[in-house]
């Protein structure tokens, strides 16, 4: 019952290496529970194709960043363990 709300607080939470949430990095943004199933995508308007496309950048950057600091973590990492050996 209560594992959705867990999945969701953890997919959300920032990641330390990252320093973003592994939603962020999936989908651009956080990504809530109940979302509005009301709102109605038109594709075919010009703006709504246009903020699309500002998403997938978002995201895409978002995951250019999430790289970085991944190796960045990874770095010092291998910079600690290489002073304990």
């Amino acid at each position: 019952m209560y594992l959705t709300h867990v999945e969701s607080v953890f997919n959300n939470s920032v990641n330390t290496a990252t320093h973003q949430a592994p939603n962020e990095l999936l989908y651009g943004t956080t990504v809530w529970l109940f979302p509005n199933m009301d709102l109605l995508i038109d594709t075919s308007d010009p703006t709504v194709a246009e903020y699309l496309e500002q998403i997938q950048e978002r995201i895409d950057d978002a995951i250019a960043i999430a790289k970085d600091n991944l190796l960045i973590a990874k770095t010092i990492q291998t910079r600690n363990t290489n002073r304990h050996c």
